[in-house]
């Protein structure tokens, strides 16, 4: 029983750390670019490596020895992806994602060799740009496409 306890007060007491830590919100918008920031203190041989941690793991893009190395680079994430690497001498790390879709909501984490981690939320929004509003007789339709999240109609 005392193991099974000890167990559990480990569980909690991960999980409390895990929460705890500081999650960046980003909300970017569908089929545009976005920047999922991030940043660097090391003045050489700089290591960044991004990855998703929901809905699964995977590794979104990593850079070391002065280059992309995108080899286990998950392949949602092909040819969408880029860091801004005449910056990086000057610390940033943030990551360009381009051509937003909803299924890359979730949350992404930037850990880099000068011991930076960041936490960043992506939330995915679509602009409303088709409503239509049809009265036939004492009935009114109201039709929308391309809205997300889903709005609610009341």
């Amino acid at each position: 029983m005392g193991s099974i306890r000890s167990f559990m007060v480990l569980l909690v007491l991960s999980f409390q750390s895990i929460s705890s830590k500081r999650v960046t919100r980003v909300t970017c918008v569908f089929s545009q670019s976005c920047v999922l920031p991030c940043s660097d203190s090391s003045s050489s041989d700089v290591i960044i490596n991004w990855s998703r941690l929901t809905p699964a793991d995977g590794t979104v893009h990593c850079y070391y020895g002065n280059q992309d190395q995108l080899g286990q680079q998950d392949q949602n994430f092909r040819g969408r992806m880029s860091l801004f690497t005449d910056q990086i001498s000057r610390g940033n790390a943030s990551l360009l994602l381009t051509g937003v879709k909803v299924q890359d909501e979730g949350t992404y984490r930037c850990n880099t060799s000068g011991n930076k981690l960041v936490f960043i939320h992506l939330r995915v929004e679509a602009p409303v740009s088709d409503i239509r509003i049809h009265q036939d007789g004492n009935r009114i339709t109201c039709s929308s496409e391309g809205i997300y999240p889903q709005p609610e109609l009341t």
